[in-house]
């Protein structure tokens, strides 16, 4: 059975508050032992009442079960919490049970009272600027659902697209918006705001640095799309009062602007120029240290809903009072207007524009220009103090909840556009911001095909890839790396057959340490070196003396043993398996398997300590694939289940209970494998990794064609390491030189080549693997290069891709053959349907498919079925020897009816 914890966001105990809830969590989850009666964390410790007759080692047994084995010293009496530079602890003090109970419950949510902000006027502080020029932008707004919140990310998405660095800050403790984003993309929640601000009151003498080293640790793995997310907390599924408010911060002594000037701070630490804060909706002393620092551009959005309207300009009146701006270099207040029809509601906007633009003025600049022949300064703060408008769009009234869907409404939307305004004031110099253009020429592609040919078959296969350097940055490899700046991964990297997880696992290992395998990736800020440990492949890499080589140089770093042959290790497994085991077992022999991989003892009885005691002292990245090949028989054999379900649950677990992720563990693994293996909580583990799924959409199926040209040199000016950064947009334009604008003459009525080309490499699933890719380019290029004066204006000719295709559709039936067992028993069948009744749509009784059959086909996005009858994708239909019912076939028809049954789902 798994822990419940292998699908909670990993623990981190930054404070005694995160050891005080970490008690209760496993008090409400009835996980305390019998002995144990009451905790209390404090600041200067950890007290236990406990049983008079537990022993002292039970106790320390299970602190080192529950918070992992290297967090705990129980020969002085500590716990450790999250580091940076210098060790932290807290004393642990057990108290035996005298019959007095000391702690108890009370009915209410929180200990605190929030108390209205003073009245006084707030200082000016004493330096006009942040630290390093760094930019704070908040947003608020008096009434929730005005938007706020998706304005907010749309900015910072203008903001990265012109190359500056941006932190997102959830300010919002009691209904976190962005973080639920984040949280619904798989992004990292390691670190919050609320964490920060633990650690900032907890500072000792205003000393803020070890708060912030310990968050630069953290944040620099929480980056999405560009921008660095700082959660409101840990798992937004906890509905919780905060335990502490930004206006606890201001103890006496302290400036009034302690939290601004120490979120600039971090800002600065993790190089970011702009943070942009969303803070909660109306009077609240969340909101007041943001507000009332002049220093901040403040951004108020509103409807013209008359309550609305009142609210926010009581705000900006407060805040023109309070805390004024005082000349035109400090930032302006801002008001955006949200959810009108412009039509319908003219007249209320011009009314509240009026209104809007006085309490702008007001708030903003008290010194009017001396000489009022300075047209250009009044002028300009008469268009500074004009609202921005944002009316209604019918496509923001239901948005998604991950943050790649919510960035494309954004998009489609024009949002950013829109608060072009606000960003131009929040960009700093240093740097363009016009993009890189892509140099154009046309070599004699007569001459290119064959090097275009041979360059990529060579690339097909990632066993027979050794000689190739480079690599393309995907997507969830980007995720990979730059969620791990500061820590290592432990992550499951799944993916369907051929999408790339050999070749990732090679690139990784050939690389022999996560940093250099980082700084290839495109991710040059890792800050640290970790030696690679391969401890499983597939039994087809062709060159097993590579990682054998890779493995003993990790070994000799580490000071440890020789390690076994990978034969060895496959068959303490595939033994293991043979027999029933508990889950308490397979665990043991796992970290057995990886432990004899890093030259450490392979005993599992003693494997979890001794990978315990390395970490305290070394750092490694353990490094799996193959396992379809160990577990040949996972659909049927309960065994080989239980033992896949345990490495990819119980295993990552462990090494996340050691603190500071010494260790790292990263698992590369089938899908339909991971679906079987954890068949009633598959969604939600398949949910936790998505950010690192080895999954091609369009863009990233158009790169990896943009990046095999590029790599075989083939158009003049474009480098593999600039097409990651290429766009949907500029790759179309790209590969006109590729394949053309159509297939065939600019008059013809054939399709266009990109639609064709993706629509005949599409499976059921909706995915186009990397493997297919390869070999249809390869293909092409061979054939083409036979047409020498023919189609001069592109690589790929029409002819050419028509003929590469069914090759590129046999060679994939072949390889799932060879490869998944099941499915090739099913193709047998298909191929034993007499040929003139190899016809779709099917029907799957008629040929002989039972219903285990049609499961296993639909899984693998062979078929879907529509109105009774199967149909089958280009891809498996030309190699399976089908034809469509009309003689003819019609692959974007095809894949426009698959779009649309995908679309219904």
């Amino acid at each position: 059975m798994t822990d419940e914890r292998i699908v909670s966001v990993p623990l981190r105990f930054f404070t005694w508050m995160d050891i005080d809830e970490y008690f209760a969590e496993l008090a409400s989850r009835a996980k305390w032992p019998s002995w144990l009666r009451e905790t209390g964390a404090f600041w200067d410790g950890v007290d236990l009442l406990v049983d008079k007759q537990v022993s002292e080692n039970d106790v320390w047994d299970w602190l080192a079960e529950i918070f992992g084995p290297i967090t705990v010293d129980r020969e002085q009496r500590l716990i450790f919490l999250e580091r940076a530079d210098r060790e932290r602890m807290l004393d642990v003090r057990l108290i035996r049970e005298s019959g007095e109970v000391y702690f108890s419950h009370k009915l209410r949510w929180s200990q605190r009272r929030i108390t209205p902000a003073v009245a006084d006027p707030i200082p000016y502080p004493q330096n006009a600027a942040f630290v390093s020029g760094v930019s704070i932008c908040s947003f608020h707004s008096y009434k929730g659902g005005s938007g706020r919140t998706l304005h907010c990310v749309a900015l910072a998405h203008n903001l990265v697209s012109s190359g500056r660095r941006v932190l997102l800050v959830d300010a919002d403790l009691e209904a976190p918006g962005v973080t639920w984003m984040a949280a619904a993309q798989g992004a990292r929640l390691d670190f919050s705001f609320e964490d920060f601000l633990s650690l900032l009151h907890g500072s000792e003498n205003d000393d803020i640095s070890e708060a912030i080293a310990i968050a630069r640790k953290f944040l620099l793995n929480q980056s999405l799309g560009g921008v660095f997310v700082l959660p409101a907390r840990r798992s937004p599924a906890a509905n919780l009062v905060p335990r502490v408010d930004p206006v606890d911060l201001l103890i006496p002594g302290r400036s009034q602007y302690f939290l601004t000037e120490s979120l600039a701070a971090l800002a600065k630490a993790i190089g970011v120029d702009v943070v942009l804060v969303d803070l909660r909706a109306g009077f609240s002393e969340l909101n007041a240290p943001l507000l009332l620092d002049p220093r901040v551009s403040r951004v108020f959005v509103t409807t013209i809903s008359d309550q609305s309207v009142r609210g926010t300009v009581q705000v900006l009146t407060e805040v023109a009072r309070r805390a004024p701006g005082r000349s035109l270099d400090d930032p302006f207040c801002t008001v955006l207007v949200t959810q009108f029809d412009e039509k319908r509601h003219a007249n209320h906007v011009e009314e509240a524009i009026s209104r809007f633009s006085q309490c702008i003025a007001d708030a903003m600049l008290l010194e009017q220009p001396e000489d009022s022949s300075q047209s250009s300064d009044v002028t300009s703060l008469e268009v500074r103090t004009q609202p921005i408008l944002s009316g209604f769009d019918p496509r923001l009234l239901a948005l998604p909840s991950s943050w790649d869907e919510v960035a494309e409404v954004v998009r489609s939307v024009g949002l950013g556009d829109l608060l072009e305004v606000l960003a131009d004031d929040l960009r700093r110099t240093g740097g363009s911001d016009e993009p890189e253009e892509v140099e154009e020429a046309k070599p004699d592609f007569s001459e290119v095909r064959g090097v275009l040919h041979e360059h990529t078959q060579r690339l097909m296969y990632a066993e027979t890839a050794q000689d190739s350097p480079d690599f393309l940055t995907t997507e969830s490899l980007e995720n990979l790396v730059s969620a791990h700046r500061t820590d290592l991964p432990i992550e499951v990297i799944i993916g369907a057959k051929g999408s790339g997880k050999t070749f990732t696992y090679h690139a990784i290992c050939s690389r022999r340490d996560w940093s250099i395998f980082a700084r290839d990736a495109g991710v040059s800020d890792v800050e640290f070196s970790a030696p690679v440990i391969p401890v499983l492949s597939s039994e087809n890499f062709s060159s097993p003396e590579l990682l054998v080589d890779v493995r003993n140089a990790a070994a000799e770093e580490l000071g440890t043993g020789s390690p076994p042959a990978f034969q060895e290790i496959r068959e303490i497994i595939t033994d293991a398996a043979a027999e029933d085991r508990s889950d308490s077992d397979w665990r043991r022999i796992w970290l057995s398997c990886l432990a004899g991989a890093a030259g450490l003892t392979s005993d599992p009885g003693s494997a979890e300590g001794e990978l315990a005691r390395i970490a305290r002292v070394k750092r490694a990245v353990f490094v799996i694939d193959g396992l379809e090949d160990l577990f040949r028989n996972f659909v049927t054999d309960e065994r080989q289940q239980q033992a896949l379900r345990v490495l990819l649950t119980s295993v990552p677990d462990w090494f996340r209970s050691l603190r500071g992720r010494p260790l790292g563990l990263v698992i590369f693994v089938r899908r339909d494998l991971v679906r079987k293996a954890i068949s009633q909580n598959s969604a939600q583990f398949l949910a936790r990794y998505q950010s690192y799924q080895l999954k091609w959409d369009s863009t990233e199926v158009l790169r990896l064609v943009a990046w095999l040209v590029a790599g075989a040199g083939v158009i003049l000016g474009l480098r593999t390491d600039r097409v990651s950064m290429l766009g949907r947009d500029e790759l179309s334009k790209l590969l006109l030189s590729v394949w053309g604008r159509q297939l065939g003459s600019e008059k013809s009525r054939e399709p266009r080549s990109e639609a064709w080309f993706l629509a005949a490499l599409t499976d059921f699933a909706g995915q186009i693997q990397a493997r297919d890719v390869a070999t249809f380019v390869a293909e092409a290029a061979g054939l083409a290069s036979g047409e020498p004066g023919r189609w001069p204006d592109r690589l790929l000719t029409p002819n050419s891709m028509k003929a590469a295709l069914p090759k590129c559709s046999s060679s994939k039936i072949s390889e799932i053959e060879e490869e998944n067992l099941q499915v090739g028993d099913v193709f047998q069948k298909l191929r034993s349907i007499p040929v003139d009744e190899r016809i779709v749509p099917f029907d799957g009784k008629q040929v002989g498919l039972g219903q285990s059959d049609v499961d296993l086909l639909k899984a693998n996005g062979v078929i879907f079925e529509d109105e009774g009858k199967y149909w089958m994708p280009e891809i498996y239909r030309i190699g399976l020897g089908f034809k469509p019912v009309r003689g003819k076939s019609r692959v974007l028809a095809i894949a426009k009816r698959v779009a649309r049954m995908s679309d219904s789902r």
